[in-house]
């Protein structure tokens, strides 16, 4: 049974992976998968790598491996990890956007990252939910290092000389 259930994860990743593919090909985007997580498929955009003398700028993008129920409950738990604030510490808009962010089915960014240095930032990013209406946004953020075994050190060896 659980070899069954394990060829059945495959093939249905296998067709999501395959749609995905097919639906942005359509977009004229040549995405290619550099991470999978339990939650998230993660893609570059092969054909806007742009290389400077240390830098590189891609566009990346994430997509919801599943849809979930949203449940407020486990929104709220979330808030106060990421925020690292206790729920009253934050105002209603602080607490609004962070919940319309893990809310969000589609995150696309445009990163730049200075491979030699091992630093990186988001030049733009636009989180879309399920319908593909936009919910959040984010232009120019400081730069940070990569930090080892994350999802950006991954990209960084995808995209990287």
């Amino acid at each position: 049974m659980k070899r069954l259930l394990v060829k059945l994860e495959v093939v249905f990743l296998s067709f999501c992976i395959l749609f995905i593919f097919s639906y942005t090909k359509a977009k004229g985007k040549d995405w290619k998968v550099y991470y999978v997580s339990d939650s998230d498929f993660y893609f570059y955009d092969v054909d806007s790598i742009t290389k400077f003398k240390e830098a590189v700028k891609v566009s990346e993008k994430s997509v919801a491996r599943q849809i979930k129920p949203y449940n407020l409950t486990e929104a709220l738990k979330k808030i106060v990890e990421i925020e690292n604030k206790s729920l009253k510490e934050m105002n209603d808009e602080s607490r609004k956007k962070t919940i319309e962010t893990l809310a969000a089915q589609e995150t696309i960014r445009l990163y730049e990252i200075n491979c030699s240095r091992e630093m990186y930032r988001i030049i733009t990013g636009m989180e879309y939910d399920k319908e593909g209406t936009l919910i959040n946004s984010v232009i120019s953020s400081k730069w940070d290092y990569v930090k080892p075994d994350s999802i950006i050190e991954k990209l960084c060896k995808a995209v990287c000389p």
